[in-house]
């Protein structure tokens, strides 16, 4: 099982706190990455894009919200997506 961790930035088109990924992106498209950093990111994400299935669907209905054989991602009591 994993967990989506993120930052306490918000993403402007859904309000939403930043996952991981996304706060490294833009960490990276703002040259705030050293090289290996960058490295060691891409590998990283090349390891979750080959390993874990894409969710086709993100609803709030209750506080799992999706969950396949290797990932789970709950909406905590707050409305936060964990």
């Amino acid at each position: 099982m994993y967990l989506r961790f993120v930052v306490s930035e918000l993403d402007e088109d859904s309000n939403k706190k930043l996952g991981v990924f996304h706060a490294i992106g833009r960490l990276r498209a703002t040259g705030k990455l050293y090289s290996y950093e960058e490295i060691h990111h891409d590998l990283i994400r090349q390891w979750f894009n080959e390993n874990l299935k894409k969710r086709t669907r993100f609803t709030a209905w209750g506080y799992v919200v999706y969950e396949d054989d290797y990932q789970i991602a709950a909406e905590s009591f707050k409305g936060e997506c964990l």
